[in-house]
């Protein structure tokens, strides 16, 4: 899927802005009727990768985190876009490897792999895209 729309939400590329996608994100999902063990899903997968684009591209770079939301009744999709660098093409691969047990940090792509179905990256003209799919539960 893909997304040639501005984002529908865009907030500086700070980790107290992360809390702005959040709330943007749960407000969608209640007003969609997503059910609450998915969204909370969705919410930590959004976190996790918002944090991630702050501390690994952003931070200090005056940038935003743009994001836009998809719901239907069957699929979710997020898509997170950024002007940092790109980041390498191997740290979403679905195969990536389990982080040191003992580490302090490096848990973020393994959460997000376990709260949506899907992970695609990509970076062209100088946006870094990365959309996140859950497929939905019917009730």
């Amino acid at each position: 899927m893909s997304f040639a729309a501005d984002p529908q939400i865009s907030v500086p590329a700070t980790l107290l802005a992360v809390r702005d996608l959040s709330d943007f994100l749960r407000d969608r999902c209640l007003a969609a009727g997503i059910d609450e063990g998915a969204a909370m899903e969705l919410d930590l997968a959004l976190v996790e990768a918002a944090n991630n684009i702050v501390q690994h591209g952003l931070e200090g770079a005056g940038d935003k985190i743009g994001l836009s939301l998809e719901l239907t009744d069957e699929i979710a999709t997020l898509v997170l876009t950024d002007g940092g660098p790109p980041a390498s093409a191997d740290l979403f691969t679905a195969d990536a490897a389990a982080p040191d047990p003992l580490a302090e940090s490096g848990r973020g792509m393994m959460i997000i792999q376990k709260c949506v179905d899907s992970v695609d990256y990509d970076s062209e003209g100088g946006v870094n895209r990365l959309t996140l799919t859950k497929r939905l539960l019917s009730a």
